[in-house]
Order: C-alpha cells, then structure tokens, then sequence
C-alpha cells in the first residue's frame, strides 16, 4: 500500500481495505501456516478419535473446547507480534493508516476470523472421526451418535435460553482479550508472560474468595437463580472483555519507536 495510494482514497471504508490488503500480503505465510495448523491437528484427532472408535460425546467436546481456548489465547498473543523489534515498530508506526484501522485489523484476525476457523476446525476433526470409522468398519458404530455430526448444544443439554451457551461464549472473548492486551503490553514471549500474569492473579483472586466465603460475604447469593446467577456473570465477562479492548487499543495508540510498557 503506498502512501499515495491511502491519501487519495478520501472514503474511510476504501483506507481500511487498503490497510487489510496490506496486512494480508505482509503476513500471507504466516496466516496461511497458521490456518493450515489449527485445522491438521483438528484433522489429527479426528482421526484419532476415529481409529479408537470413541467421539461424538462429551470428552470429545471438552477437548476441542479446550484446544478452541488453546488456540484463540495463543493467537491474540500474536496479534501484535510487529512490535517487537526497533524496526518492526518502525514499520508498523509509519504505515499510511489511523491507529483504529491498524488496531481493527489485527482484532479482526484474531477474533472473528479465528472464530470461524476454530468452527471449522470442529467440523473438520467430526468429518475425518466419522471417515475414519467408516473405514475401520466396527460393529458397534453402524448407527447411534458415533456416525453422526455431534450437535455440542445437545451434549450440553443446553435449553432454549441459551445462557450456558452466552456464559461460554462470554467467557471465550473474556480470556481472549486479555492475551489480546497481554500482546501489545509485551509483544516479546507475550504468552508466557501473559500466563504467569493470570496465573499469579488467579492464585490470588482464589485465596481472597475462599476468605470471603469463610466470613460469609456471598450469602446475598443463596437467593439467586441459577439462570440469574449464568447471566449475571457473564454480563460481567462482557462489561470486561470490552474494557481490556479497550485499554489494549488505548496502549497500542500510545506506541513508540523506543519500547515502554506504559
């Protein structure tokens, strides 16, 4: 993208596509690398599962949830990778484009596109378990959820409100985001130090909450539904998950050629 080409484009909506062209053919291999990752160990455990004759249930769900998680937190990490080095945030600063449009990019990348990848990475892991028991032929997987696609809501026995399904959702962007503002906080081995961050604050958090219990302080919670209790939560994962959005684009706008944590 020149920066010719960014000043004559007057439309906002025409210098954000410039900038995701630019973005997109500065880090082609990488995506395409990491892309074609996430879906071969989708594609592994499929097979795995397939060859076992084991799938379609509630283990296989938790640990695609769990590699979701995995991947999503390891990918925001990422994000702001261009930042490491002197030059790199050389290059990143005076590209021809707003702070947002920069910053939108990468939160683009990292969060619906990630999403729709991780989706079909799902789908791609109940293919190849469902071809790969077809080929081993067992007897006990003619029929039944084992030869089937796994619908995760029935496993779940998630109901029509849906508030299992909003408090996972919600907590899947809460703990993303935070390896998101992790990124631009230290984009060298951003998250390993993220981790031992969250780790070091759960530790603490865990220690003040059994504290609190002992001296009564959730007793105002025995009165509340446990539909009430999912929603209440997770309105709170929300209210946080654009908060640390917020400050990791607060931070990433405050960059500079020499490197500062604040």
């Amino acid at each position: 993208m020149s920066y010719k080409n960014y000043m004559e484009s007057k439309n906002d909506t025409n210098r954000f596509l410039l900038t995701v062209r630019h973005e997109f053919v500065e880090n082609k291999k990488a995506i395409l690398l990491s892309v074609g990752t996430i879906l071969a160990l989708f594609f592994l455990f499929g097979a795995l599962l397939g060859y076992n004759g084991r799938g379609g249930g509630f283990t296989e769900l938790l640990v695609c949830g769990t590699l979701n998680l995995m991947f999503s937190c390891i990918g925001a990490s990422l994000a702001f990778s261009n930042l490491k080095t002197k030059q790199s945030r050389i290059s990143a600063i005076m590209l021809p484009a707003t702070s947002f449009d920069k910053f939108m990019v990468r939160w683009l990348a990292v969060v619906p596109a990630l999403l729709i990848v991780l989706i079909a990475g799902f789908y791609v892991c109940e293919l190849t378990r469902i071809f790969v028991c077809w080929l081993c032929d067992y007897p006990w997987l003619v029929n039944g959820r084992y030869m089937s696609i796994m619908n995760p809501f029935q496993v779940l026995e998630i109901d029509r409100s849906g508030s299992l399904c909003v408090s996972l959702f919600s907590s899947y962007l809460f703990w993303q985001s935070i390896y998101l503002l992790g990124s631009v906080l230290w984009p060298k081995l951003s998250f390993i130090k993220t981790f031992v961050v969250c780790w070091a604050v759960q530790t603490l958090t865990g220690f003040l909450f059994v504290f609190a219990q002992r001296l009564g302080s959730f007793s105002f919670l025995s009165g509340v539904s446990e539909n009430g209790l999912i929603i209440s939560v997770s309105s709170v994962f929300f209210v946080l998950t654009i908060v640390m959005y917020l400050l990791a684009y607060w931070r990433f706008k405050r960059s500079q050629v020499v490197y500062k944590l604040f």
